[in-house]
């Protein structure tokens, strides 16, 4: 409910970046990429925000094919958005070891 009532608010990243992890915790994948997209819309060279979501895409790979698949993100899509983040942080400088 309170998600729908500041659906057209717009929300500091901070605020973003929780609701997307708990779309994550709650199995709700989907909604949880797309959380993470506007983020990423809004800083689309931070390098951090990169990792973090390559981070989150790493996390679904270790899910099982029908959790993703009830989680509205099957491992297709996983392993293309993982390929896409991937590259674009390889493009703006490579990750830290």
């Amino acid at each position: 409910m309170f998600v729908l009532a500041l659906a057209d608010a717009p929300l500091p990243l901070p605020t973003q970046a929780a609701l997307m992890q708990h779309y994550e915790r709650t199995g709700q994948f989907a909604k949880a990429e797309d959380a993470f997209f506007s983020i990423l819309e809004e800083q689309p060279d931070n390098a951090e925000l990169l990792d973090f979501g390559i981070e989150f895409y790493k996390r679904l790979e270790g899910q099982p094919d029908d959790n993703l698949i009830v989680g509205g993100l099957p491992r297709d899509e996983v392993k293309s958005s993982l390929a896409e983040l991937q590259s674009r942080r390889t493009a703006i400088a490579p990750a830290k070891k």
